[in-house]
Order: structure tokens, then sequence, then C-alpha cells
């Protein structure tokens, strides 16, 4: 691309620019042209704050606490930074690359273009001019291979937001399909959540166990002073004396702060090491200390990422407006020309090799217990849960809540519990997790929208259709229990009898769950946006009868509970403390339980008669 194409670019962009402002209102025109001053001044401040700062109040020498700070600003930087890439994760690009390929320009010159003006926020107008001022004060302190601190900070940015552009090329070719578009999204959503977790997963875990020890050696040593002073104080010690041991705790109190220090600044560089972000952390201290071939790994490092991030967006743009992900091979139709239609076989009287080549479908495969109907309901119902984004969404916080929960009790400071507070424990584990699919579970149908017709107009009674929609959930709500019953098992342990007694208890809890849901999914039924969770036709009354029966749903497991304060209640007697009272009342409570389900399901089955039309009609209205 020649000077006149490059000119003709850089006007196109402008012109575009200066459209989309004139279509604006007075009101958010002005709003834009305060916020480019405000962010005019606040990149020009930063830049004369930290430039100001690093020249007059750094030390003569280069401190180790230096790499913390240039540690701070890389993560301050990036997470602002993600913020602002998730908020805009569908970016579109200002000069769309197919109204060029026609043309006689080389589509780099349009493709660099719009990865400069996609780099342009808020983070880096704050963050850019802070960062350089800040490595060029340093280069002027302390002099030699730090003028080499604002061409890493330079590489640095590079890598970032070639790395960033890069990731919004992929989502935009993978976002082609819909339902790949929203499945990204809510597996980009879980990541966010779980990430964000993870400074306060290290703090309540491994920071918290090494705090505790700080702070009880940090009040032994203010016991010591106290007692020295009060002997003082008494005439009880010479001041010689006092001198010599309050010496001695002043020299303890500093190697213990240096041993920290070295601890904290070991794990600093090794993660400055390993974390190609932080690279530039350990560019700067290795040119402060004249190790040239540290500092230039690093600048290479950062320069060669965001080289291969550009370059495989490149490829990657080309693809996506050349319809390279359109069109990928689909497989030929059994109707296709040139090929003939498969027969259809009736495998119910052969053997041997033939018949094992059959292979049933879906919805033709069975259920233990349940029969074809009723199966065929779970199967259908379990695969819309599986491929429904708007479930993926919902079970992001019960998920969520396991991990969390479960990362706090393997790696944190395990405080002992007493045996008679562990089964209660695990029914609030247990619970915790069940209430985690309560969204999903307390409004079956509205999550088959338009499928819900398909599902009545189908010869399958009322009965089988409620018992395959609690049969599709159960697999999903006793992982996540077990998973989070099992987690405890293995921190705060139970006795063997209680354990079995409280995975009796889970599935209990998820008959009661099931009878309460489908007397709310009959009664209350939400219509549902596709791709979200946000409810349509919302009522005051529908909401508050929810929150009605959630609440007065955990009363129906009072009677398990029974049995384990009767077992309590019977510890100190011989006679009867052998007996698994707990487990035995758990077991029968559930055979009991099983028997009402199966009485209950039949006046549900017969309300659901009465107003699959009504339901039908509130979760087909959903509004856009």
């Amino acid at each position: 691309m020649n000077f006149q194409h490059g000119q003709t670019i850089i006007w196109l962009r402008w012109r575009l620019a200066c459209n989309q402002i004139n279509r604006m209102s007075w009101i958010n025109r002005a709003l834009l042209y305060l916020l480019i001053v405000l962010s005019l001044i606040i990149g020009g401040s930063s830049f004369i704050v930290s430039l100001t700062v690093g020249i007059w109040i750094l030390p003569q020498a280069w401190p180790d606490w230096m790499v913390f700070v240039w540690v701070g600003m890389v993560l301050a930087f990036l997470g602002s930074w993600m913020v602002g890439v998730l908020t805009d994760l569908q970016r579109s690009e200002p000069l769309s690359l197919d109204k060029f390929l026609h043309l006689p320009v080389s589509p780099q010159g349009v493709f660099c273009l719009n990865y400069f003006s996609s780099i342009f926020s808020l983070s880096l107008v704050v963050f850019f001019p802070m960062m350089i001022g800040w490595s060029f004060a340093l280069a002027w302190k302390y002099q030699g291979l730090l003028w080499l601190g604002p061409l890493l900070t330079l590489a640095f940015f590079m890598m970032v937001t070639a790395l960033t552009y890069q990731f919004r090329g992929w989502l935009a070719a993978l976002m082609t399909n819909k339902r790949h578009k929203r499945t990204i999204l809510t597996v980009i959503t879980v990541v966010v959540i779980l990430v964000s977790q993870i400074p306060n997963i290290v703090s309540n875990t491994v920071l918290r166990a090494t705090g505790k020890e700080n702070r009880q050696i940090e009040m032994k040593e203010k016991s010591e002073r106290r007692s020295l002073d009060a002997s003082l104080a008494a005439d009880e010690l010479q001041s010689e004396v006092y001198d010599k041991r309050l010496l001695e705790l002043n020299r303890r109190k500093s190697e213990r702060q240096q041993r920290q220090f070295a601890e904290k600044l070991g794990w600093a560089r090794m993660a400055n090491t390993y974390f190609p972000p932080l690279w530039l952390a350990a560019g700067m201290d290795a040119a402060a200390k004249n190790r040239w071939t540290v500092s230039l790994i690093s600048c290479l490092g950062m320069v060669g990422l965001g080289s291969f991030g550009l370059w495989r967006s490149y490829q990657t743009t080309l693809r996506l407006f050349r319809g390279g992900f359109e069109s990928r091979t689909k497989k030929k139709s059994s109707t296709s020309p040139g090929s003939s239609a498969k027969p259809i076989l009736d495998y119910s009287g052969l053997s041997g090799s033939v018949a094992s080549a059959w292979k049933p479908s879906w919805l033709e495969k069975s259920v233990p217990g349940a029969n074809e109907h009723q199966a065929a309901v779970a199967w259908m119902s379990f695969r819309n849960l599986t491929r429904a984004p708007e479930a993926k969404l919902a079970l992001i916080t019960p998920i969520a809540v396991v991990i969390l929960v479960g990362a706090s009790m393997l790696f944190g400071n395990r405080q002992p519990i007493s045996p008679y507070l562990r089964p209660l424990l695990g029914i609030g584990i247990c619970f915790l997790a069940m209430a985690g699919t309560s969204q999903l579970i307390q409004n079956q149908f509205g999550f088959d929208r338009d499928g819900f017709r398909a599902l009545l107009l189908a010869p399958i009674s009322e009965r089988n259709i409620l018992i395959g929609k609690n049969l599709a959930l159960a697999p999903i709500a006793m992982t996540l229990g077990l998973t989070a019953l099992l987690i405890m098992q293995f921190c705060v342990p139970l006795h063997w009898s209680h354990f079995l007694a409280t995975v009796f208890q889970l599935v209990t809890m998820y008959l009661v769950a099931c009878l309460v849901s489908n007397l709310m999914s009959i009664v209350v039924p939400m219509g549902v946006a596709a791709g979200s969770l946000k409810p349509t036709n919302l009522k005051f009354g529908s909401v508050l009868l929810q929150i009605l029966l959630f609440l007065l749903a955990p009363l129906g497991m009072v009677p398990a509970i029974l049995p384990f304060g009767i077992e309590i209640w019977l510890a100190n007697d011989p006679r009867w403390n052998w007996l698994p009272i707990y487990l035995m009342g758990a077991v029968f409570y559930l055979v009991l339980l099983a028997i009402t389900y199966r009485w209950l399901i039949g006046y549900q089955a017969k309300l659901l008669a009465e107003r699959k039309w009504r339901i039908l009609e509130t979760i087909t209205r959903v509004s856009s």
C-alpha cells in the first residue's frame, strides 16, 4: 500500500468518526467532548506526576520493593483492561475488511488501522502515560540499562493489545454461529467469575494461615515488650538490662520482617519469570542490576508474543471475511443427488454383528426404573439443558459455589468441628448445592418455550411428563451435591453411618425439591427470553408465591433430621449408642417420601392437565 492509499484510508476513518459524532444529540456530543478533554488531562497529569515523583522521591540506590511497584501497576492495568474487553466482547471493526478486498488496497494497511483504532481506551489513556513517565524517571535516576525501560514498557503494551486484538478476532469468528455465541459468552462469564475469586481464595487459604502465624508472633512480641516496660517501671530491671533485652526484641523483629520480605520477593520474582505480563517487572529489575541478557530476553519475549498475536489475528480476519469459517465441509444428506437414501431396517429380529451395529438415539435410551415415555421426556429435557445457553447461565452459580467452598475447605485453615455438628454441616452443604439448581427446577416448562407445545401434543400423559422432567435434572443436582459432600468428607470426615445417611438425605432433599418445584412450575410459570435468564411478563403475585414456596420447602426436611437428634440423645446409653439410628431414620424417611411422591405426582398431573394451555400461553408470550 503506497502513501496515497494510506492517506485515503486514514481520511476515511476520520470521516466515519466525524459522521458518527454528527449523528449524536448535542448532549451526547458535549459529553463525548468532555470525556476526551478529561482523558487528555488525566493522561498528561499521570505522566507528569509519575515523572516528578520518580525523580525527586526515589532513594539513591535501587530498592528491592520496586519489583512490587511494577507488579502492582501491571496487575492494575490488566484488571482495568480486561474489564473493558469483557464489556465490549463483540466490538466491530471500524473499517470492515470485506469492503476493501475488491479494491487495489493492501489488507495489511486496513488491518493495522483497525488495530490501532481498537487500542484506545480509558485504561490505556491513564496507565500508558503513567508507566512511561515512571520508566523515564527510573532511567533518569539510576541511569545505565534502565534507559531500556521505556522500550520495555512499549513492548509490554504491544503484547497486551495485540493478544487482546487476537482474542477479539477469534471470538468474532466463533460468534458467527449464534449458538456458539451464547455458549462462548456463558463460558467467559464462568471464567471471569472464577478468576475474579482467585485473590479471595488465596487470601482466605494460604495468606490467612501465614497471617495468623505472624499475628501470633507480633502479639507475643508486644506482650514481652509490655512485660519489660512493667518490670522497668517497678524497678525490677536495671536500665542496662532493659536496653539490652529491648535491643534483642527489635533485632528479632527486624530479622522476621526481612525474612517475610525476602519470601514475598522470591514469590514475586518467580511470578515475573513464568507469567508473561509480568516480564515487564522482571526486565526492569534485571536492567537495574545490569543483567542485560535477562532484560533483553524479556523485551524480545514480549515483542515476539505481540507479533505472533498480530499475525494470528490477521490470518483469522482474512479467514473470517473470505468465508473460511462458513465453508467447512458439511456431511452429505442421505437424500442428496448422487447418493441413495438409506433404507430403514428393522433390527428387532436380527442378532450378531448386524444387531450390535445399531445404536439407540437420545430419545430411545432407557432410564432405570422409568418407562419408555418417562425416559424419552427425561433425555429430551436433559439434552435441552446441556444445549440451552440460559441453562448454562443458571448453572454458573452452583458450580462456582461448589468450587469456591471446596477450595476454601481444601486449602483453608481448618478449624476443629464437633462430631455432633458435622452431619448438620453436610446437610447444609448439600442444600447449598441443591439450591443453586432451583432456578432451573422451579421453572421447568419456562425453558422449553415453543418446545412445550410439542411436548403437549405428544402421546404422553401429564404424569410421565412431570416424572421425566424431574429425572432430567437429577444427574446435575446429584453430581453437585455428591461433589460437595465428598470434598467435605475429605476435609471434615463424617462417621461412615453419618456419611451414608447424608447421601440418602441428598436424595430426599431432591424429592422434596421436585414436589415443590412441580407445583411452582404449574401454578406460577414464567417465560424466559432465549439466551438469557430474564423472565418476561413478571407479576408481583407470582414472585411472592415463588418466594413463599421456596422458603417453606426446607420444612419437608425437618422430619429427616429428627433421627439424628434421637441418636445424640441416646449417645451416652451403652444399650443404643452402637445403633446407627440416623442412618436407619434417613432410609425410612426416604422410602416414605418416595411413596408420598408417587401418590402426590398423580394430583400434580391432574393440575397440569387443567393448566397446561395456560402455561403454554404464558411461556410462549416472550417479549424480545
